[in-house]
C-alpha cells in the first residue's frame, strides 16, 4: 500500500501542476517581478524616471549643494570611494574623453572605480584637484574644471629624486578636464559630461583664476574657486 502511494506521487504532482496553471503562472510572475526589481532593466529605470521632477529647475541651494559635494569629493577619486548620494539612480554619464556612455548608478560607480584603479596601478603618485566650480542658474548646471596630477613609473625609474615628495610636486605631469553636471528639481544630478581641456600655462591660469575671484567669486576653503554665473548680470 505504501509502495503504491510513493510511486503515484510523481503522477499526482504532474496532475496538480497541470490542473493549476494559474498557480504556476502566478509563481513565474512573482519571480520575474523580483528579478526586474533588482536588475537594471529598462522598464524599471523608466518607472524611476517618472518619479523625479524632470520639468522643474533646481533651486540655487540645490546647485550650491552639488558644487560643495564636488569640491569635497573630487580629491577623493584616487584615494577612497567617492560620494554618489547626490546622483540619481538613472544618471547618464557621457565620457567624451573615452567615447563611452553609462546609464545607472552602479555602472557609473563601476566606471569611475575602474578609472581610479587604472590610475593607481599605472602611476605611483596621482591625485585629482578641482580648479574651478561655476554655478549656472539659467540652465541648472554645475560646471567643474578639474586637473589630474600624476607621475609615471618611468619617471621614477629614470629620476630617483622622484621618490622625494617636495621634488615630485614640482615635476608632476597634469591632465586637464571639464565636466558639466545637470541638476533636476530634486537637487540630484541626472546627467554628467566629461570633456578634455587643453592644458594651460600654470602662470596664466593662476592670473585668470585670481581675476575671476576678484570680480565675481569667492573661494571655497579648499582648492576650487566658486563662481555663481547668476551674479554676472547683476553687476
Amino acid at each position: 500500500m505504501s509502495t503504491r502511494m510513493i510511486c503515484s506521487l510523481p503522477s499526482c504532482s504532474k496532475f496538480v501542476f497541470s490542473r493549476c496553471p494559474s498557480s504556476c503562472q502566478l509563481l513565474r510572475n512573482q519571480i520575474t517581478a523580483s528579478l526586474m526589481r533588482y536588475s537594471p532593466s529598462t522598464e524599471f529605470s523608466t518607472s524611476v524616471v517618472l518619479s523625479y521632477h524632470n520639468n522643474e529647475k533646481p533651486q540655487v541651494y540645490h546647485l550650491q549643494h552639488v558644487a560643495t559635494r564636488l569640491n569635497e569629493t573630487v580629491p577623493m577619486i584616487f584615494r577612497m570611494k567617492m560620494d554618489y548620494t547626490f546622483y540619481r539612480d538613472d544618471i547618464l554619464l557621457h565620457n567624451q574623453i573615452l567615447g563611452i556612455q553609462h546609464r545607472g548608478h552602479y555602472p557609473v560607480m563601476w566606471h569611475m572605480g575602474f578609472i581610479a584603479l587604472i590610475g593607481r596601478t599605472m602611476c605611483p603618485s596621482i591625485r585629482a584637484e578641482p580648479l574651478s566650480i561655476a554655478i549656472i542658474v539659467d540652465d541648472g548646471t554645475v560646471r567643474l574644471r578639474w586637473r589630474v596630477y600624476y607621475v609615471s613609473w618611468l619617471d621614477v625609474l629614470l629620476n630617483p629624486r622622484m621618490h622625494f615628495k617636495k621634488y615630485r610636486e614640482d615635476k608632476h605631469h597634469w591632465y586637464d578636464g571639464y565636466s558639466i553636471f545637470h541638476v533636476d528639481g530634486d537637487g540630484l544630478v541626472y546627467k554628467a559630461t566629461l570633456q578634455k581641456v587643453i592644458p594651460d600655462d600654470p602662470k596664466n591660469e593662476n592670473k585668470d583664476k585670481e581675476s575671476v575671484i576678484k570680480r565675481i567669486g569667492v573661494t571655497f576653503p579648499g582648492t576650487a574657486s566658486y563662481v555663481n554665473e547668476s551674479h554676472k548680470d547683476q553687476r
